[in-house]
């Protein structure tokens, strides 16, 4: 394998396809070992129903312990160990169904409480996660600690105007962040006002970009490992101004935070990208938001939707041709194999 080419699998638990696994049914280390030696591993340990796949002991997650995965757990750390492996450990930390349901989820502009994703400004989530964290790296350590999820969450429809996110999916008007928004730019936050006035709905933008990089400083501070960001550039997303509005992600502010990111570069774009033919303009967008990320920080590439021979080509054209440090596959087990082929 060339020095400036390095490949991952990655092996997701928070699928919604495979909501009744556990993390063993997706380590696969067999299958990992048809990849050359100093590549990449990232599987979460932790998924977005809630449970978690390591021996942690924090107590506001006593309930969400699923011990089945703590074989899967160890084998990642032991074949990391052996064979060299960058390891990725992913913990979706705002996005899980249990606590959301439990009072800690994200509120709409009706005043509807979600129960899917947590909100960053809550200071029992920031105190509770961070706690969970530090136990991930004291258990796993030289690991990576990956974030996916973390922002708030993508409502709405691609290819339509800021202002026409819908009041049901306009989050978060939680007592949190209605309280800091109006201290922080002096008067309340009120969602009629935000679609009536452009600068009211750009403060509110900005202020879920603030209220996402005060947690992510916090974690980055707290916990004594590499945290690694997970972000979407893709024509879906907008690029830098979609993931601004949809996510709560001001890259360039989070990019002074953390100094490794995974994007997302296949799947998420409309129309497909990787494409056929390089001087599409959805692939040229692409390679300029990369180079400007890449300006930043570290990037891996995330490769989804990869389920025969012929997107596996594309994906992997497309990964070869990108300038990236690990090129990150998820791909089912039957399809290792050609990977390896291709990267061996």
């Amino acid at each position: 394998m060339p020095a400036s080419r390095r490949y991952g699998l990655a092996w997701h638990a928070h699928r919604d396809n495979v909501a009744g696994k556990t993390i063993d049914d997706f380590v696969m280390m067999t299958a990992s070992m048809a990849m050359p030696k100093g590549g990449g591993m990232l599987i979460d340990v932790k998924d977005v129903s809630g449970r978690v796949f390591f021996p942690a002991t924090t107590p506001a997650f006593a309930g969400q312990i699923e011990p089945d995965g703590y074989g899967g757990f160890s084998e990642a750390l032991h074949y990391r160990s052996v064979h060299g492996y960058d390891l990725f450990l992913g913990v979706p930390v705002l996005h899980d169904t249990v606590r959301a349901r439990g009072g800690l989820g994200m509120v709409n502009a009706f005043g509807h409480r979600d129960d899917t994703y947590m909100c960053p400004a809550n200071p029992r989530v920031r105190i509770e996660t961070i706690a969970l964290l530090q136990e991930l790296a004291a258990l796993a350590p030289g690991a990576k600690i990956f974030l996916p999820f973390f922002r708030y969450p993508y409502r709405r429809a691609p290819r339509t105007t800021a202002q026409g996110i819908p009041k049901h999916q306009a989050y978060c008007f939680c007592e949190h962040c209605r309280e800091g928004f109006s201290g922080r730019f002096e008067y309340p936050l009120i969602w009629e006002r935000t679609t009536r006035e452009p600068q009211a709905f750009h403060d509110w933008i900005a202020w879920r970009c603030e209220t996402i990089e005060v947690f992510a400083r916090e974690i980055v501070k707290q916990v004594p490992a590499e945290i690694v960001l997970e972000v979407d550039l893709c024509p879906k997303r907008h690029y830098f101004d979609g993931v601004f509005i949809d996510n709560g992600h001001n890259i360039h502010a989070l990019a002074e935070i953390f100094r490794t990111f995974v994007v997302h570069v296949f799947d998420r774009s409309d129309p497909f990208a990787p494409v056929e033919h390089a001087s599409d303009m959805a692939s040229d967008l692409m390679t300029v938001a990369l180079g400007r990320l890449r300006s930043k920080a570290k990037v891996h590439l995330l490769l989804w939707g990869i389920t025969n021979e012929a997107t596996l080509e594309r994906a992997y054209a497309y990964a070869d041709a990108a300038e990236a440090d690990i090129r990150f596959f998820v791909l089912d087990a039957e399809m290792v194999e050609a990977l390896a082929r291709r990267v061996g």
